[in-house]
């Protein structure tokens, strides 16, 4: 029966191995030898006999890299997979293969056209076009040298040093792994980042890739972070004050040309770049936990974009707190990212002063993202608490209200959310000016009105008083004093009211109601300003005080947003509002003035 004996060089332990073959892999996977080496995949190599011949054939090929040749197995050879040196000790055949093989008859996998007759048994390597690259006998010093290099391919070494090759259909199907990877990660590494890391650290899933490999996957990653930002940007101008349309930021081609370029130059130069920086900072490193790295990496890009693109969205609306949402996130994403970069360098050995400098930039950038949801807190509460809903500047004139008008609006996201951000707090401010100015205009039409039904009362109370005198009368009713020998007073009583009194008459008697109302409101509202503990002792007090508050804020809004359309029309909304207001809270008022003993 035909079989090869191997031997660990590090253990001296020999493996038998049959025709099928075995397969070599780290251990956690299901091949038939697995090795402690978390460097190699689950599937790494395979010797079996194929042919006539032992070959030792490697299974993890980097993505967008083409397979190396088998190796032929004789006795003596030596091969390595990862860490592990193995040595064949032994190689027996059957007797009509060993016959086969001697003469030179068989050949492995031929191509087109007439094969070439391989090399007897321990006989100098074959000739370079055969479909197998035999592996060199004893002396055992030079086995080891061309032994090394076959693992390093098989770990994805090529990729540091081969000619980049474009490769349409590699390409394609990087990009479709990538978005199905990204699809799996992105929600793993929000919900549980330090999970997530530890276990992509220590079972290395993903196979070493190759420059088209990594295009491949850093081409979905790159554009989904520019369509993000663009079409947040997109829908806060849509949303926003303005309701704008931007078509270019809807159809982000710039994002997507940016997006191609730096994926093209990020599967050229990640490689060569990223071990000369780990071996600079004296760690250690190989292709395949640095492809492992950059996907990982990819997946933090996406993950810091998802709050930033949120916040500029939830910025154009007009509801407080709900704009924090982002800059919160923003904090919680950036510690994820902190994570993500400290672990992968520890992992890679990396010296401890470079460690530190990673803790202190992502301290400072950590800081950073609280310290804007703390402004943008404060911010918030100041606007509430000068009448705002979101956060604006003050405005103490109408004058001094900002310019609204900023120009035309930026296409580069990061400029369109400053401009929005801008815009934003220019018209709140403009609002609040023009409410300002409406309330003052309204309180002082309110005060001339209260002196104008003061002055009628007072002087309906005085008519009421003074009798109209005898003489005037007889003088007025001539022919009544002439006729009646005793003069009465009952012509008088029947004497009809002169058109003065009539006109005079009908604004008391309207205004009467409404400015006792007006008297009893500008008293409660003094008292409380003089004693506001008059409230905390009484509950009932907060309860009615609050139902006129709530009411007379609900008409401002009301007839505010009237006289911002028809401006021309702010006197008279002014007075519409004053007596709908009268109406609504007259039974208020005076439940209030009766409980703080106001006439």
């Amino acid at each position: 029966m035909a079989q090869i004996t191997i031997r660990d060089l590090a253990t001296n332990e020999d493996i038998v191995i049959p025709p099928e073959g075995y397969i070599f892999g780290r251990v956690g996977g299901d091949a038939d030898i697995q090795l402690e080496d978390n460097t190699i995949s689950r599937r790494q190599g395979r010797v079996s006999l194929k042919g006539g011949m032992w070959l030792f054939e490697t299974l993890a090929v980097p993505q967008g890299s083409r397979p190396p040749r088998p190796v032929q197995l004789q006795d003596g050879s030596t091969f390595a997979i990862g860490a592990a040196e193995f040595e064949v000790v032994q190689v027996e055949l059957d007797q009509e293969e060993e016959e086969e093989f001697d003469a030179g008859a068989q050949t492995i996998a031929p191509g087109k056209g007439t094969a070439k007759p391989v090399a007897a048994r321990k006989a100098p390597p074959a000739p370079s076009n055969a479909k197998t690259a035999a592996a060199a006998p004893a002396p055992k010093k030079p086995a080891q040298s061309a032994s090394r290099a076959v693992a390093n391919a098989a770990a994805g070494a090529p990729a540091d040093d081969e000619p980049f090759r474009f490769d349409p259909k590699a390409l394609m199907a990087g990009a479709a792994k990538g978005v199905a990877y990204y699809m799996v990660n992105v929600p793993k590494l929000l919900v549980n980042p330090i999970g997530t890391v530890k276990k992509t650290i220590e079972e290395q899933p993903n196979e070493p890739l190759g420059q088209m490999g990594l295009v491949g996957y850093a081409l979905p990653a790159l554009l989904a972070t520019g369509f993000l930002s663009s079409w947040a940007a997109f829908l806060a101008a849509l949303i926003g004050p303005g309701h704008t349309f931007q078509l270019m930021l809807l159809i982000p081609v710039v994002p997507a040309i940016s997006g191609v370029i730096g994926a093209i130059i990020t599967g050229f130069v990640f490689h060569p770049v990223m071990k000369w920086i780990i071996n600079f900072l004296k760690g250690e490193s190989d292709a395949r936990s640095r492809s492992n790295y950059f996907l990982q990496l990819m997946t933090v890009n996406i993950v810091l974009a998802v709050p930033s693109a949120l916040g500029v969205i939830l910025a154009a609306l007009p509801v407080p707190f709900i704009g924090l949402l982002g800059p919160l996130l923003s904090v919680v994403a950036t510690l994820a990212a902190l994570y993500v970069y400290y672990q992968w360098f520890n992992f890679f050995k990396v010296v401890d002063w470079f460690k530190k400098v990673l803790l202190v930039l992502g301290a400072l950038a950590v800081l950073g993202a609280a310290w804007g949801f703390i402004s943008g807190l404060l911010a918030t509460i100041r606007g509430l608490g000068s009448g705002g809903s979101t956060p604006s500047a003050e405005v103490a004139d109408v004058g001094d209200a900002p310019e609204t008008d900023l120009g035309e609006m930026p296409t580069d996201p990061d400029e369109l959310k400053a401009w929005t951000a801008k815009r934003q707090a220019a018209l709140m401010a403009k609002a609040q000016a023009d409410q300002k100015k409406a309330m003052d205009a309204v309180k002082a039409a309110q005060d001339n009105a209260n002196a104008a039904a003061k002055d009628a009362e007072d002087d309906a109370k005085e008519d009421t008083r003074a009798a109209p005198p005898p003489e005037k009368v007889e003088k007025t009713e001539k022919p009544n004093v002439v006729a009646s020998p005793e003069p009465t007073r009952e012509p008088v009583k029947e004497t009809p009211p002169t058109p003065k009194e009539d006109v005079k008459a009908a604004p008391v008697a309207a205004s009467s109601a409404y400015g006792t109302f007006a008297r009893r409101r500008d008293a409660v509202e003094k008292t409380f300003e003089a004693d506001p503990t008059l409230l905390q002792k009484s509950a009932e007090l907060q309860s009615l005080y609050a139902e006129y508050l709530d009411e007379a804020y609900e008409l401002d809004k009301k007839y505010g947003k009237e006289t911002q359309k028809k401006p021309e029309r702010r006197l008279l909304n002014q007075r519409l509002r004053d007596a709908e207001l009268y109406q609504k809270t007259g039974k208020t008022v005076d439940q209030l003035a009766g409980k703080l003993g106001i006439k």
